[in-house]
């Protein structure tokens, strides 16, 4: 340790002609030692060194001492240097005889070294400034009070320290007489962070406890003492203190505010404020950052909420704010749905929404805060327009004014009897427990009927229903009859109290004969799916690639094998389709096809996938106003012809 040393002595030894008698203090004994006449300095001193460690050997104690022969300063003199190996009384020549003999030069007496010991106590609760630490020194000049100084990491100069957050604590303990000193590093910990947490478990609130030291209270701010909640109800904070045994305690709030969806393609921002008092006063929260975690129930309705992604964290800009965007996190929950094939039926529109909940709470030097959570956030697959999703129209006015299906097409729109339709219902209000579909059929007589198609039961605020709406889906054809021939029909769907939840939309029905039609369904931009019909004349046409190598023509090289080994050969099929003619709406309504990311072609009672090929359109001409849509339909890459199986 830094300042201590061991008992040394230095014997300088001269030429000698004659018998010495020499006496050292080993280990608190003298010893006599004769040595013999006639030497050299180094001869004498090598004889010193032998007669030693001898002695030293033969009372047990060679492993107590080093013995060092060396030339000294003065070239008719040599040294030998007897230092202790450990801590004992102070090693000395007590006397020497003969004309030349042997002289003690320098003896220096032993420091001994300074040893820390230390209790401490745990920061009661995590983050706390609770800790101590109480030093005890050993060995020095003076056991055991020393005097001794003490110097911390952070200029404090007293043996022991109370009020300390967790964390390490260095200190340097020196020995005031001797200048020996120790140091040490002493680790104050914590108990454990007490987490609380607060989920929606159907009608109720579960908590859950974590950390702290078990057990617990709980105290909710309307003074109930149990660890859960039952029947709670909406637009209302309930926040739960818990305390554990050490009296520690943590809040936790859960916010039920105005429910609401969002699409996955716009931003979901989650603005974060630490409030007036902050900004009046930052010192309050040294530090302050702000951490957000998204949680995504995987299988809908099951209850179970799982953190996707890391835990985000930034900073607070100088007025105490900070906005997180979570969108990049969550779009993976969710996928474009696809109906079974001319589906006759209500059914929910699996995968195309999904539940969500936000949890944010600040951070300081002192730790995290009590987190807030906010539930019952659904996400929709889908996305508005840059500038009309930075406008808030859609949510603000639009949907409760219009109350649209979830499409862009035009709100009348003529199809072939065999067509499959399908309309996307947002359920849009928390009071809504059912779904009436409700149709109004239009004859060529001028009469109409009104028919309750379907009734979905046990519907939840911000799902979503296919419904079908072609003709042969829904069995228009038994209202038909001699006399009564169907001209159009028209959808709406209603609350369990005959209100309207959605748009009103039309079907007008198209008799003609139509021998080339190819029925497309893609995604719309809203989450919903439309149907393109492709009247016109069709081409197929298919790009072969190969791939292959030179044969060798060596010895015993069959002709019939060519020149060429071929890999793999496949095939790249592309339907250039037309759509006939569309007028204006319909051509603007058109732009959502085009840009959908999932298309597929009905092939009688299956789907085949493909993509819908890159090229320029012109969706307006004011000049033009009934113009063909033309696309290619690139299908799947082929290895293997087969034909259509059935």
């Amino acid at each position: 340790m830094p300042g201590q040393r061991f008992a040394s002595l230095t014997a300088r030894c001269a030429s000698n002609n004659s018998f010495n008698n020499v006496y050292l203090r080993l280990n608190g004994v003298v010893e006599s030692f004769l040595l013999q006449p006639f030497g050299t300095a180094q001869v004498v001193a090598g004889r010193l060194v032998a007669a030693i460690q001898q002695k030293l050997t033969d009372t047990g104690q060679a492993s107590s001492y080093s013995l060092l022969s060396r030339p000294a300063a003065d070239p008719a003199f040599w040294e030998v240097v007897v230092t202790g190996t450990t801590y004992a009384s102070t090693q000395d020549f007590t006397g020497s005889s003969g004309p030349a003999g042997i002289a003690l030069v320098e003896q220096l007496d032993a420091i001994k070294p300074v040893f820390i010991a230390y209790t401490r106590t745990l920061a009661t609760c995590f983050g706390s400034s609770t800790g101590t630490i109480g030093l005890t020194i050993t060995n020095g000049t003076t056991e055991p009070s020393g005097p001794y100084t003490y110097l911390w990491d952070d200029g404090v100069t007293t043996a022991n320290r109370s009020g300390l957050p967790a964390g390490p604590y260095g200190v340097r303990t020196t020995d005031t007489a001797t200048g020996a000193y120790a140091e040490a590093t002493v680790v104050v910990g914590q108990n454990p962070q007490l987490v609380v947490t607060l989920a929606r478990v159907g009608t109720g609130l579960q908590s859950t406890v974590a950390g702290g030291v078990a057990p617990y209270t709980y105290l909710w701010d309307d003074a109930s003492t149990g660890p859960d909640r039952a029947n709670v109800v909406g637009a209302v904070t309930y926040t739960l203190t818990v305390t554990d045994a050490n009296g520690c305690s943590q809040d936790a709030s859960l916010r039920f505010e105005l429910l609401r969806y969002w699409f996955s393609g716009n931003a979901i921002p989650l603005a974060l404020d630490a409030g007036a008092a902050y900004r009046a006063d930052p010192t309050t929260k040294p530090d302050l950052r702000f951490a957000c975690e998204v949680f995504v129930e995987r299988d809908y309705l099951s209850g179970a909420f799982e953190r996707v992604g890391p835990v985000l964290e930034q900073p607070a800009d100088a007025g105490g704010r900070t906005t997180f965007e979570v969108q990049e996190l969550l779009e993976p929950y969710v996928a474009h749905h696809l109906p079974a094939v001319r589906q006759p039926y209500i059914a929910p529109a699996t995968g195309l929404f999904c539940r969500f909940y936000l949890r944010h709470y600040e951070i300081t030097t002192a730790g995290p805060g009590a987190a807030v959570t906010l539930d019952d956030n659904y996400l929709l697959r889908g996305g508005l327009d840059f500038a009309e999703a930075a406008r808030a129209t859609w949510f603000s006015s639009y949907q409760a004014r219009q109350l649209p299906f979830l499409t862009w097409e035009p709100a009348t729109k003529a199809v072939l009897a065999d067509q499959p339709e399908y309309l996307y219902c947002l359920v849009p209000r928390a009071d809504v427990t059912e779904l009436r579909y409700c149709l109004r059929l239009l004859f060529e007589d001028g009469s109409t009927a009104d028919v309750l198609q379907a009734t979905r039961f046990d519907v939840r605020v911000f799902e979503v229903y296919c419904l079908p709406a072609g003709y042969q889906q829904l069995g228009l054809i038994d209202y038909e009859s001699t006399s009564q021939v169907l001209q159009s029909w028209e959808v709406v769907v209603k609350d369990q109290n005959d209100v309207a939840v959605t748009e009103r939309r039309t079907f007008e029905l198209d008799r003609r004969a139509v021998p080339t039609r190819r029925y497309f369904h893609y995604a719309n931009s809203l989450g919903g799916v439309n149907t393109l019909c492709a009247r016109g004349r069709a081409q197929q046409q298919d790009a072969t690639t190969t791939l292959s190598g030179e044969v060798a023509r060596a010895s015993g090289y069959n002709p019939l094998d060519g020149d060429v080994a071929i890999t793999r050969k496949t095939k790249l099929p592309t339907l250039k389709c037309y759509a006939g003619a569309r007028d204006v709406a319909q051509q603007l309504a058109d732009q959502d096809f085009l840009l959908s990311e999932k298309v597929v072609l009905l092939d009688v009672d299956r789907y085949r996938a493909g993509t819908v090929k890159d090229r320029t359109h012109t969706p307006l001409d004011e000049y033009d106003t009934r113009r063909v849509l033309e696309f290619d339909f690139e299908l799947p890459r082929e290895r293997f012809y087969t034909p259509r199986l059935s």
